[in-house]
């Protein structure tokens, strides 16, 4: 849960840094396209974040979205906590058993398995991250 001032930065910014910014990857410029709706989840639930801010890059045809980086989300849309868990949870067993029965009941998350998955696949490829 975010504090009091943090929600009012969020509401305030929604990841908003002007009309252009330049490209985490190639470096240009890249222009403001508008606003989108984020939703991701927590261990508290789903989670909108209305009118985030989104910037396409023509050169490299990536997107960005400032607000993600600022959350720590993942591409998955959890956050660090739930992806943590979930990635817990995938390494006791099946990745079935581990969508279906542990996540419900540890964190009433409802995920489907290959979002379990590739959660926890893509841990074991940044070691001591988590």
């Amino acid at each position: 849960m975010l504090a009091p001032l943090g929600k009012r930065l969020l509401k305030h910014t929604r990841g908003y840094q002007g009309s252009s910014v330049s490209c985490p990857s190639c470096q240009r410029p890249s222009k403001f396209q508008g606003s989108r709706d984020k939703k991701f989840i927590s261990l508290l639930g789903e989670i909108v974040i209305e009118d985030s801010a989104y910037y396409h890059w023509p050169a490299c045809h990536t997107g960005h979205v400032p607000i993600d980086a600022a959350l720590a989300l993942a591409a998955r849309r959890l956050t660090p906590a739930a992806e943590e868990l979930t990635t817990l949870a995938g390494t006791v067993g099946s990745f079935a058993v581990a969508a279906e029965k542990l996540l419900p009941k540890m964190a009433g998350l409802g995920l489907g398995e290959s979002t379990l998955e590739r959660a926890t696949e893509a841990a074991d490829e940044r070691p001591g991250q988590l």
